[in-house]
C-alpha cells in the first residue's frame, strides 16, 4: 500500500511540475494582439478536431510520467530497506 501511495504521489507531483513549467513557457511566448484575436478564434471550431492533435503526445507524456514515477518508487523502496 505504501508503494502505491508513493507511486501515485510521484505521478501527481511530476504532472504538476510539468503543468507549471509548460505554463511558464507559454506565458513567456504569449504575444497579445487585438487585431488578430478574431482570426485565431475562428480557426478553433473549424479546423481543429477535438483530441486529434494531442492524443499521441498526451499518451506519451503519461507513459513518461508513469515510468519516472515507477523509478522513483523503486529508488525509494531500495533506500529504505
Amino acid at each position: 500500500m505504501k508503494r502505491m501511495a508513493v507511486f501515485c504521489g510521484s505521478c501527481i507531483t511530476i504532472f504538476f511540475l510539468f503543468q507549471i513549467i509548460s505554463g511558464v513557457f507559454l506565458t513567456f511566448i504569449y504575444q497579445p494582439n487585438i487585431d488578430r484575436a478574431w482570426e485565431s478564434s475562428s480557426i478553433l471550431p473549424n479546423k481543429v478536431s477535438f483530441g486529434e492533435k494531442a492524443s499521441v503526445s498526451t499518451l506519451l507524456l503519461l507513459l513518461a510520467i508513469a515510468i519516472a514515477s515507477y523509478g522513483i518508487t523503486e529508488t525509494l523502496s531500495r533506500t529504505r530497506k
